[in-house]
């Protein structure tokens, strides 16, 4: 159906960060996209990816705002894995803390 879509067989289920890396030291390209299955991405959501990776060559990763499905002028966080645990552990990220997510004022 896609042709043009190479599929990169692992032996086994290394989990998630291992296989993507097996996978991408067998990728030959300029730039890739780790894009999970659960996701919904908007018309033309990569261009500015694209340039603004081209922009700049000390740019090493990127990635688009990234918004709730059920509440598109919010961020979602993903579980607020954002490098910050409160005192009892609880990791957050700036823009998240527990129900409260940051609204997309439209800044880039």
């Amino acid at each position: 159906m896609f042709h043009q879509v190479e599929i990169i067989p692992l032996n086994e289920n290394h989990g998630f960060a291992q296989g993507y890396n097996l996978a991408l030291q067998q990728v030959k390209a300029d730039y890739y996209i780790l894009l999970n299955s659960d996701v919904e991405v908007s018309i033309n959501w990569i261009e500015p990816l694209v340039s603004l990776a081209v922009s700049d060559n000390i740019i090493g990763a990127c990635q688009p705002k990234i918004l709730s499905y059920n509440n598109k002028d919010s961020f979602e966080y993903a579980g607020a894995a954002g490098g910050w645990l409160d005192n009892y552990c609880y990791p957050f990220a700036m823009g998240r803390i527990f129900d409260f997510c940051e609204k997309d004022e439209g800044a880039v």
